[in-house]
Order: C-alpha cells, then structure tokens, then sequence
C-alpha cells in the first residue's frame, strides 16, 4: 500500500475538500432493525448502497439505495463498496477516505476485514501460519470458506465420523503447509515466505473443492453460498434469539449453530431440521412472510339455566360424606385398610416420590454431572434398573461417563491441533 498516497488523499480532501470522493456501488448488512418509510430487518442484505453527505450538525452518515430508500449508517455494516470520484463537493465519512488513491481516477475496493475463527489475541508463540492468517484479510476469509466446507461434511458424517475426518483434514492441511513452505509451528523461524499467503489461499481453495465434492443438496447448497451470505444469516439467528448475543457471527456454523438451525428450521415449520441452510431456507430467514393470526373471540357460552324445584315435591337428601381416595379404595381391597388409615397422604405422597427418585438416582446423578451420554444412562436405568445388576451398571455408567465440559476441551483440543 502506498502510504504517501493516502496521506495526501486525506490532506487534500480535509482541507480544501477538492477531490470529493464518495463510496458507492456498496453492498451492506443490516445489523440493526429499524422503521420509518423505508424498514429493514436484521439480517437483511442490501445492494446498491451509495453514500449520502454527512450532516453538517455532525449526526450520522446516511445511505441510499438507488433510486429508491434512505438507511441509517448507525444500523448499515458495510460488506463491500467502491470509492469513486465525482464532481460534487460535500464531506465525507474519513474512514473511507484514507484509501482513497489521489493520484488515480480508478475506484478502489474497500473489503470486508475477515479474522479466523480462533482468537488472535491468544496466538500461540512460534506459529507464525497463524499470526498469518491474524494480519492477512484474504487468507483468513479463504480459511474461514474452508473451515465452513468442513464443518458442513462434520455435520454429515455425524460424530461417529468426527474423528476420522479430523485427522484426515489436519493431514491435508500439513501437506498443503508444507508444498507452499510455511514454517511449522513450534520451530525458531516462523517467518513465511513471500509467496506464501498466495500459496496458502490457492491451496485452501483447492482443498475446499476437493471436501466440497462430498456434500450434496442442501449441505452442498449451504456450502456454495458467499461466506458473507454466511455471517448475514447466523447475525440473523442471534437477532432472532437462536443464538446468544454473545455469539460471534464470524459465518463458520459449529455445533451451537447447527443447533439454532435446527431449532429455527422446526419452529418455522421447515420440511427438513437437518441443520443445514438450504437455499429455500435461507431466503425464507432472510425474508420471513408476515404470518398474520386472525384472534377469534372466544365463543360466549350461555349460562345454564337454573333447576326449579316443584313446591309440591320435596328434594332429594344430598350424600355429605367425603368420598374415598383412590389410595384408600385400592387398601381395602388388599385388605390393609386398617392400617393406613392413620397415615396422612402427604407421607404416602413423600414415601413414593422417595422411591422413584432412588430409583432413578442414576440418571439424576448423570444429569447433574451434565454427562454426555446422559440419554444412554437414562435408557439403562428405565428399563434394567429393577435388576440390582441393572441399577449398579447404570448408577457407574453415571459416574465415569465424559462430562460435557469435557468433551468441550477435547473438542477444543483437537481444533487447536488444526490450527497449529
């Protein structure tokens, strides 16, 4: 980059506002909902944004569609855009102008800043692919396009798979690291080579279409889509709740997202919760039909008329005595009657939610251990837990089970193997 001409742009522009310079042709994501003549929701895509001139009082920058509505920049993530000159001179918002080139007429890209998926503030020392791909935009998006092609044949292959195709990508990725002379992580020299960001994105571009040819229908519509498409639709499910608003919407959709998909796609009434966005899908999130629910008054229900008594007839004696519980019923058939009937039925009560819970103390325990195989102890305990055998295997399956915060560290353990 050529930092003399950005400061001169700036210079000339601040001062004498000479060379206007606006963004235009942009490309932006509505990050925040908002009303008025012109509405969009969250999640929403809009082309052919261009810049409007900024408020002398200082308020926020607006843009506008062509031909058409008025955005509010406060609620516009800008995805992409072209500066351009024009002949019109009015201010600007300066963080687009710094690249604008002065000494050139021909417009310039502004691009999305793309991060990897881990934290570039926790890099591990001596990795220098990562610090690579922390600083070089174009590689991160290229790992970030790749790492969702996985995660998309992960979910296809199910956990039984995880494994298998862990190593079989850790394996692919080394040898791609290696073809393009990236250092290795851990050795003194971590310095990468000049060619090698070009040649670490050409190889991740390669091995995307090579995962990509085994997915189909939906996982490989899904796959296909831009990966800012990506990060529209899962900010999409954080607005909507699916995900927290905690979430990082960095368009890699992990076991959390494929989770809200599956959770959005059963309560849309979608006909497959498979957990992958199809292209049917993703057009009915990103543009959801006005379902308008027609609220009936609920039908007035006549009061039933009153019984008369004729006055020459006398009524009937009402039977007051209390009616026996069911308990009570059931004891005297057995003929144990006598001896319960001092018994308050709050104790009974107690005594049998006692032995239900001994019963299934297997299973409780496993669920306060947030075991990961919960269901599986659950499945024991029901059906083998009157044998004492039965009762024992399930209360030890309880206990020595992998907690779910474990499988987590492992899961992370293995996903940071990836990335060194």
């Amino acid at each position: 980059m050529n930092y003399k001409k950005i400061f001169m742009a700036v210079l000339v522009l601040s001062v004498a506002d000479a060379i206007p310079a606006s963004a235009d042709e942009c490309r932006g994501l509505v990050t925040k909902s908002f009303d008025g003549p012109y509405p969009a929701k969250a999640g929403d895509i809009i082309e052919d944004l261009h810049q409007q001139d900024a408020k002398p009082d200082g308020s926020p920058l607006t843009y506008g569609v062509h031909g058409g509505g008025i955005y509010p920049a406060d609620n516009i993530k800008l995805l992409n855009c072209h500066i351009v000159k024009h002949n019109k001179i009015s201010k600007y918002d300066p963080s687009y102008l710094t690249i604008l080139n002065a000494d050139e007429g021909s417009p310039q890209r502004l691009t999305q800043e793309y991060k990897p998926d881990f934290d570039c503030a926790k890099i591990p020392p001596n990795n220098g692919v990562a610090v690579m791909l922390c600083q070089n935009s174009d590689a991160a998006k290229q790992e970030l396009i790749f790492d969702q092609t996985y995660y998309a044949l992960r979910q296809k292959v199910g956990s039984e798979g995880w494994k298998s195709l862990k190593q079989e990508v850790v394996l692919s990725e080394n040898a791609m690291n290696q073809q393009c002379g990236l250092p290795i992580p851990g050795e003194p020299n971590q310095e990468i080579p000049d060619q090698g960001s070009a040649c670490y994105i050409e190889g991740m571009a390669k091995l995307t279409e090579q995962y990509k040819k085994r997915l189909s229908g939906s996982a490989l519509e899904e796959a296909n889509r831009d990966i800012d498409q990506h990060i529209a639709l899962q900010q999409k499910l954080i607005d909507l709740g699916y995900l927290p608003a905690t979430a990082s919407a960095d368009g890699v959709y992990g076991e959390e997202t494929r989770r809200a998909i599956s959770t959005w796609q059963r309560t849309s009434g979608r006909p497959s919760a498979d957990g992958f966005l199809s292209d049917a899908d993703e057009f009915v999130m990103l543009h959801p039909s006005p379902e308008v629910k027609e609220q009936k008054p609920a039908p007035e229900i006549p009061p039933a008329p009153e019984a008369t008594v004729p006055h020459d007839t006398q009524p009937s004696p009402v039977n007051t005595a209390p009616e026996k519980s069911a308990l009570l019923k059931l004891a005297e058939k057995q003929g144990v009657a006598d001896h319960i009937k001092g018994i308050s039925p709050t104790v009974v009560l107690l005594i049998v939610l006692s032995l239900i819970s001994f019963y299934f103390l297997p299973t409780i325990v496993s669920i306060c251990r947030k075991a990961n195989k919960t269901l599986s102890v659950f499945i024991v305990n029901l059906l083998l837990g009157w044998t004492l055998i039965g009762w024992i295997v399930a209360i030890v399956l309880a206990l020595t089970y992998e907690t779910k915060g474990e499988y987590a560290l492992r899961m992370a353990a293995f996903k940071k193997m990836s990335d060194i």
